[in-house]
Parts: C-alpha cells; structure tokens; sequence
C-alpha cells in the first residue's frame, strides 16, 4: 500500500475554448488506497478521473499509472489497469443483455471463450447479479444498472477503479448495497462525489477540489470534520460526523 499506483505532476487541463478545468494538480495514490474526490461543482473532480484513464488528455504535466505514462501509445495498457464507472451507468451498458455487456471487454481483448466466460461469471456473482445475466439492462432498476455498470469495470479485472458520483440517483436501499459492495473489493478506488456521508464510510483519506485546485487533502475525518474548510469551499460535514461531537 506504500507504492504509489497513481501520480500526476503539475498537470493542467483546458477545453478547447481555453477555459481552465485543472491547474498545476500534483498528487499520489497508493495501491490498494481508497479515495474521495471532494469539491463543488466545477471543481474538476470529473474531469482528472478522465484524465487519469486517458479519455481526456492534459494540456500540460504527467500522470503515471503504475509507473506507465498515460499517453496514447500507452492507453491499452493504461486501461487495462483503470476501469472507469461513468456518473450515468447507462452509458456502460449498450448490448441487448446484461450477460453481452459484461463479456464486450474481455472480448474486445481477444481472450480465449472460457476465460471470457470465467470473468463474466465471477464478475456478476460480485455484484449480485448472476440471475439477471440474459434480461435487459433497460430492465434493470437503477441501483441494479449501477452494480451492473462496475460489472462490466470488474470483468476487465482492473487494479484501479475509478468512480464518478456512484450514488447519484440511488434509494437508500440501493446506495446502502452499492456502498457494501465497494467497500469489499481488492482493488484501489478513487472516488469522487457530493455525498459526503458515502465518502466518509468508504475512502480513507480525501482531497478537496476548488477551482482546478487541490485546496486540501488528508485523513477523510479530519478534512470532513474541519467546518470552516468546507463552508470556504461550498461544502458542509456529513451529519453523521457532526452527531459524534
């Protein structure tokens, strides 16, 4: 866990029309790390977990995956490494059933049938969707759409896995098993959302975004639990910490 797995150095980021998104954004994450991507809207949490998979491309700075540069000779490899939850599931699930969906990766990597097989198999038991694997993902509810999105992520079997607002959208019921189900995974997680209490439960340390910036970063309870930090930068603690006070 000592070993950085992800890292960035002075990286930058603006669309086309010039407008900064990221600026000067040096970090690291450490394998098996789990975490939280905390910040306003627009802060540019989105947009460096995209960058960080290679869908987008910085205008400036590094990143290293696993000590590979995310470039586009690299983004095979890059990707076989990151898997990437989008905030809508229903882009990740665009074949007629659900069993299609979660084997297109594994596929599209040229393994062998069984192994396809095996992967799909193992990923959807993680999940708790083994019995869905033939029904249409448009007949899906939402939280299973989202469990069966990180279905098709796990089938890849990747060592990161990057996830953007997962509990958008969600009942309680549904965020409760989407939040157990990630927390039991063997994989390092970069997690970023507005739902603060989900983040205190799920990520150990947390960096905070503002304006392109990393304005903070530290232990999830102690950035959490600083109320001035978080009213500077538009955000308020989880009600579950202020109770413990």
């Amino acid at each position: 866990m000592h070993r950085p797995i992800i890292e960035t150095t002075d990286l930058s980021f603006a669309y086309h029309d010039g407008r900064p998104v990221l600026s000067e954004i040096s970090l690291s994450i450490l394998h098996e790390d789990s975490v939280g991507f905390i910040g306003p809207n627009g802060a540019g949490k989105s947009t460096l977990l995209m960058c960080f998979n290679g869908l987008l491309a910085p205008s400036r700075g590094r990143i290293l995956v696993d000590g590979i540069p995310v470039a586009r000779e690299n983004l095979k490899e890059v990707r076989r490494k990151v898997g990437w939850m989008a905030q809508d599931s229903n882009d990740q699930l665009f074949m007629p059933t659900l069993f299609e969906d979660v084997a297109f990766g594994p596929l599209n990597l040229g393994l062998e049938q069984a192994e396809v097989l095996r992967r799909v198999d193992d990923a959807l038991a993680r999940v708790g969707l083994s019995e869905f694997r033939d029904r249409a993902p448009s007949h899906l509810s939402g939280g299973e759409r989202k469990a069966a999105a990180i279905a098709t992520v796990l089938s890849m079997q990747p060592e990161i896995l990057l996830l953007d607002e997962p509990t958008n959208d969600l009942d309680h019921a549904s965020r409760r098993a989407l939040i157990d189900l990630l927390k039991g995974l063997p994989v390092t997680r970069v997690v970023a959302s507005h739902d603060l209490e989900m983040i205190l439960e799920l990520c150990r340390r947390v960096i905070l975004f503002d304006h392109g910036r990393v304005v903070a970063q530290g232990p999830t309870a102690e950035v959490l639990g600083n109320d001035e930090l978080l009213r500077a930068h538009r955000l308020e603690a989880p009600l579950s910490l202020t109770l413990r006070r």
